[in-house]
């Protein structure tokens, strides 16, 4: 059998007589950078534009036909498309406008019985509003 002899190899003079200096690691530079980018696409993508695009699709929506489809519902005002099959685009407050969600109903305790001045009431109302 034959065996493989390992040498061990001397540092190199720079590296040996390195001194520590904050930041200077690779490792450290990466994620500076890393940091540094992702924090850029996180801003940018949040203020660089005041418009929602086919391209650049509001929060929420993960697909250009949903946008599409609801852009050329007439829902949201000054929703624009760019030629007969071309993308679509919106003003931010108008998209947010329109797709904000009404205030959920309340719940309010109705007393167990109906005096007939009540009954009364409820009926012209319904009857006013067109309903049976």
């Amino acid at each position: 059998m034959s065996q493989t002899r390992f040498r061990r190899r001397a540092a190199s003079q720079t590296e040996h007589d390195a001194e520590y200096e904050p930041g200077s690691t690779d490792l450290e530079r990466v994620l500076d950078a890393r940091i540094e980018l992702v924090v850029r696409r996180i801003l940018g993508s949040a203020g660089s534009s005041v418009e929602y695009a086919s391209d650049s699709l509001p929060p929420g929506l993960q697909t250009k036909k949903a946008f599409a489809k609801i852009c050329a519902s007439g829902k949201i005002i000054g929703a624009e498309q760019d030629g007969p099959r071309g993308a679509w685009r919106c003003p931010k407050s108008a998209w947010h406008t329109a797709r904000s969600r009404p205030p959920p109903p309340r719940l309010e305790l109705v007393s167990s019985v109906a005096t007939d001045e009540q009954l009364a009431d409820f009926a012209l109302a319904q009857i006013r509003r067109g309903g049976r």
